[in-house]
């Protein structure tokens, strides 16, 4: 989930966030994360234990919704209804024609492309820095009473114990 934040946030950084815990007493504690990037951007990230459904992932821009579900296998898009004077949404027609590989196979043929042809890996380090970084700030965050943390995170004294 926070790779997928971050992908869609370009090359915008985080500039901070904050969260808290579900069963902060568990190795895999579930939780909230609320994060603002450098530009204003907001990922709002939740999951908790408990959650009814699976993973959903909405993506809010100035002109609609794109509405990702069904782990991933389903889209939905959702525009201003025009024939309505109160600015509601309504579902579009969004045709499903591509493709659905298994993503540790796409993940592999980026790693081969990058080493082969140097084509650059579209999962960085450092992205893959800054989603550890937004998984730490909500312990954090948590830990301290739900503050707001600034990024890049200097605390390093945090653990997380594993049971």
């Amino acid at each position: 989930m926070f790779d997928l934040a971050l992908m869609y946030c370009g090359e915008d950084e985080v500039a901070q966030g904050c969260g808290w815990l579900s069963n902060p007493d568990s190795f895999d504690p579930g939780g909230i994360g609320l994060f603002e990037t450098r530009n204003g951007v907001r990922i709002t990230i939740d999951g908790s234990i408990g959650m009814a459904h699976g993973f959903q992932a909405d993506l809010v821009g100035e002109k609609g919704v794109v509405r990702i579900i069904d782990g991933g296998f389903e889209f939905e898009l959702w525009t201003k209804d025009e024939s309505t004077e109160f600015g509601h949404l309504a579902r579009r027609h969004l045709p499903m024609n591509y493709p659905v590989g298994n993503p540790m196979l796409s993940a592999i043929d980026d790693l081969i492309k990058e080493v082969e042809q140097g084509i650059p890996s579209r999962s960085s380090g450092t992205a893959g820095r800054q989603a550890f970084e937004m998984i730490t700030a909500i312990h954090l965050s948590h830990r301290e009473g739900r503050r707001f943390v600034a990024f890049p995170l200097e605390e390093r004294e945090l653990k997380i114990p594993s049971n």
